[in-house]
């Protein structure tokens, strides 16, 4: 079947279906890239008003350098549902801020447990990352990392109690499981809190821990997305267990065919894998939205 005929089968409906897809692993190459299939074809169906946007872990600093390449109109859900992001305006509709007793609490941990991490914030349409120490090889690489190839600033703090009522955001840190596995029954008691604790892929050995507000999520951003713009469905498309919150959300879930187990076995179906344009593809077959532009 050629491409012009996957992209004639498009058909259109009265009913309103959000698409959200998460990026690694699912929309993007495994080269964290938009192939050029995708960006193709995907800009095709965008322009002629396919209602599709992201749901990601990435920052906004991290996002905009591949997805400028695609023309969304909707706002992009970052962080893992912290936030709705508008790449084009460069603006947030939304942040999912710490409460004050949370950021007062990881304070506590910090000065309790010795850990010098990561506070995160967002003020005037900026996120701004701020720091004390850097006391891990894993916490010096992930800051350089960031300026590196995100242009990302990091700026030192004599002592993170300045930062309140600043727009945190989040904590993050890294280190090793010996010691942070003794605080995590603490960290559970922060209150208005959520946390993602997990092996460090990128520094073996490591634990990657991050702290957000306790309704920060996929599952949240999606529904309030969905809600805002009067869709009456939500589809969404996912690799790996950040996904399952957004799976959670949606009345169609779509895995791609290199999704993890987990995944794989709650979807209603599998689409192509990432190396084969699986996401642009389904959606090239099988999306229904009401075309807004002629071609």
């Amino acid at each position: 079947m050629t491409e012009k005929m996957l992209s004639e089968r498009v058909s259109f409906t009265e009913e309103k279906t959000l698409y959200l897809t998460d990026l690694d692993g699912t929309l993007l190459a495994p080269q964290g890239i938009v192939s050029d299939f995708t960006q193709t074809h995907l800009n095709a169906l965008l322009d002629r008003g396919l209602p599709l946007s992201c749901a990601t872990a990435r920052t906004a600093a991290s996002a905009a350098p591949i997805l400028r390449a695609l023309h969304f109109s909707l706002p992009l859900i970052l962080l893992n549902g912290t936030c709705l992001y508008h790449l084009g305006a460069g603006r947030y509709e939304s942040v999912q801020y710490l409460l004050d007793d949370a950021f007062r609490g990881i304070l506590a941990l910090c000065r309790d447990a010795g850990i010098h991490g990561f506070f995160h914030t967002v003020e005037s349409d900026r996120l701004s990352t701020y720091y004390t120490e850097i006391d891990t090889s894993a916490a010096r690489e992930y800051m350089e990392h960031r300026k590196k190839h995100f242009g990302k600033v990091f700026t030192p703090l004599s002592d993170f109690a300045s930062l309140r009522g600043q727009g945190v955001v989040y904590f993050t840190y890294t280190n090793t499981k010996e010691a942070l596995d003794p605080w995590i029954d603490r960290i559970r008691k922060i209150p208005h809190t959520k946390f993602e604790y997990y092996e460090d892929i990128y520094h073996p050995g490591f634990q990657y821990l991050e702290i957000f507000d306790e309704h920060a999520s996929k599952y949240n951003a999606a529904l309030a997305l969905a809600k805002s713009r009067g869709f009456t469905r939500i589809t969404a498309f996912g690799d790996h267990k950040n996904d399952l919150p957004l799976f959670a959300a949606a009345n169609h879930c779509i895995a791609v065919e290199n999704a993890i187990g987990e995944l794989r076995e709650i979807a209603d179906e599998i689409c192509p894998p990432n190396t084969q344009d699986g996401v642009c593809r389904w959606l090239m077959q099988n999306a229904k939205f009401e075309e807004t532009k002629e071609n």
